[in-house]
């Protein structure tokens, strides 16, 4: 048995070998930081930016600032990132889109 932040590693490679995830294809992730050791978060985000760059769309969901920053500062710049920040406000939802974490 291993940590579940290291089984997390090991689903992305069996979904890279098996071809569940190439080009054309799109990753849906939900909280990606949940039960992972701190130190691999920057691991973690290179590899989704590298799917990226092989053109996997990811979706990540995240409450976690230090995942967005590392996806801010390590994005290439051929690649988009767009990130959304969801609110409720006037009965409603509000979306706030920005290619910057900080904007």
């Amino acid at each position: 048995m291993e940590a579940s932040g290291y089984r997390k590693f090991g689903l992305l490679a069996a979904l890279i070998r098996n071809e569940q995830l190439r080009t054309g294809s799109t990753l849906f992730w939900d909280e990606p930081e949940n039960s992972l050791n701190p130190e691999l978060v920057p691991v973690m985000v290179d590899i989704l930016l590298e799917l990226s760059k092989s053109g996997v769309q990811v979706f990540l969901a995240t409450h976690d600032y230090n995942i967005a920053r590392y996806l801010d500062v390590r994005k290439d710049r051929s690649v988009p990132v767009v990130f959304h920040n969801l609110t409720k406000a006037n009965g409603g939802i509000v979306c706030e889109s920005s290619p910057e974490y900080l904007k």
